[in-house]
């Protein structure tokens, strides 16, 4: 976003009229655009996007009011409209890096990571034409986070390598390297960077993803001792505690790979990896009975999982009959949350509100994935939407009010709730809470006593 300029009135007498002239009351503007402006600044989002909505009918090319109005869209997460407006903005002007690389986030922030790859391609190509461009390193490393989503790991590595090298001490574009060579199964290209990792910063996940390097490529007793550091650093991690298990297990030392294994057995009873582990340790100890125990345990798991597994292959084959069948797409959506796959469930949900801006249930499980990974600036942001788009929906204004009483704006979050009692009169619930943030509100407005 450009900077606004310093302007200095040099002459006094416009100085002064100027004074004059700010203290007579402010007339009533008529400029749909600055409209726009005054209900953004008072939170009416909505209103505001559909004033800038009024604006670029009748002016279709201004390129300034289509920058501005997809900024503000796309930090209020509706993709929806800033993807429209920044594809127009690319129509007219398709050399500008600045529009492609816009478009690009917006598409990835949504889910569409093939969309946003075709932008991040066009900025690389840009590169060469100008220097500055050339020097960045974010399109590179969105343009690989992308890839990575797309399970595309030579694309990805590729991308990390000329970000890694624009911003060689950058450890984010580091560690996301590691984590393509890792999936890529390109062990010792891991090895180094995880290498690398460990001794500038010696953490767990740096550790482990060293150690199960090590082990893959061969050297077992390397990936033992890195997986003994990362299990030092972080005693209970599961990940960390299988692996190990597993490795001891090839290195025959039976005792102390069931030993990271109960441990692993305490932190997740019901891990179908742990379960068929244990029990293969318990029959290679001549412990038939227990075995079999822990295996019929780990095969009823192992039913629920293949389960979901047959559910995601459902999915996928009806996204290629069907790929805009939102209804299809919030089903998958429901059962990720049902298996506890709360990040791919929200990129599930985050791809319907793009095609689909108004679909209410998919606007309100984004905002509950992102309280609950306590971004609470953007849960209000889809509540917001919500509330928008559905102004009858008595769960969008609770929804909201509960994401603004967490953000501390109590006065916000009673006018949320206060439209929810209204749509609700005779829901207990909904009346009950109303009741609360009213008494909250009052507590933080009465004087403090003395003393």
């Amino acid at each position: 976003m450009r900077q606004p300029r310093l302007r200095f009135l040099i002459v006094v007498c416009v100085t002064f009229c100027l004074a004059v002239e700010a203290q007579r009351p402010e007339a009533p503007t008529s400029d749909p655009q600055e409209l726009a402006r005054i209900a953004l600044k008072e939170g009416r989002v909505g209103e505001a996007i559909r004033r800038w909505n009024a604006v670029l009918a009748t002016r279709p090319d201004d390129a300034a009011v289509l920058r501005e109005a997809a900024q503000v869209a796309g930090r209020e997460l509706r993709y929806f409209e800033a993807e429209s407006w920044l594809r127009r903005l690319t129509e007219l002007d398709p050399a500008s890096p600045a529009n492609w690389f816009d478009l690009g986030v917006v598409r990835f922030n949504a889910g569409m990571f093939d969309l946003a790859i075709e932008c991040f391609r066009r900025v690389e190509a840009l590169e060469a034409t100008d220097p500055e461009v050339a020097a960045r390193h974010v399109h590179r490393w969105l343009h690989g986070r992308a890839a990575t989503a797309l399970e595309r790991h030579a694309e990805a590595i590729e991308q990390y390598s000329a970000a890694r090298d624009r911003r060689p001490q950058d450890r984010d574009i580091q560690r996301a390297l590691a984590g393509a060579c890792y999936d890529a199964g390109r062990w010792a290209d891991a090895v180094v960077v995880f290498r690398e990792l460990a001794r500038v910063e010696p953490r767990a996940d740096h550790f482990y993803g060293l150690g199960v390097s090590l082990g893959e490529s061969g050297d077992i007793d390397g990936g033992i001792r890195a997986l003994t550091e990362a299990q030092r650093l972080a005693p209970r991690e599961l990940r960390t505690l299988v692996k190990l298990g597993m490795f001891l297990q090839r290195k025959q030392d039976l005792a102390g790979a069931e030993s990271m294994l109960l441990i692993a057995n305490e932190v997740a009873p019901k891990n179908y990896d742990v379960l068929r582990q244990l029990s293969q340790i318990a029959r290679l100890d001549g412990r038939s009975d227990e075995a079999d125990a822990r295996l019929k345990d780990a095969e009823a798991l192992k039913a629920s999982i293949d389960a979901m597994t047959e559910k995601r292959r459902v999915y996928k084959r009806g996204l290629v009959a069907a790929p805009n069948d939102v209804d299809a797409q919030f089903a998958h959506g429901l059962a990720l949350l049902e298996y506890g796959s709360v990040d791919d469930a929200e990129l599930v949900f985050a791809r319907i509100v793009f095609r689909a801006p108004d679909h209410l249930l998919a606007r309100l499980n984004l905002a509950t994935c992102r309280a609950r990974a306590k971004d609470f600036v953007a849960a209000y942001r889809h509540a917001v939407a919500a509330c928008d788009a559905h102004p009858e929906s008595v769960d969008a204004h609770v929804t909201a009010g509960t994401v603004a009483w967490s953000l501390g704006d109590l006065r916000r979050a009673l006018d949320f709730y206060e439209r929810a009692g209204a749509l609700a009169p005779k829901d207990e619930n909904v009346q009950k809470t109303l009741k609360r943030c009213r008494d909250a509100l009052a507590a933080t407005s009465r004087p403090r006593g003395k003393g």
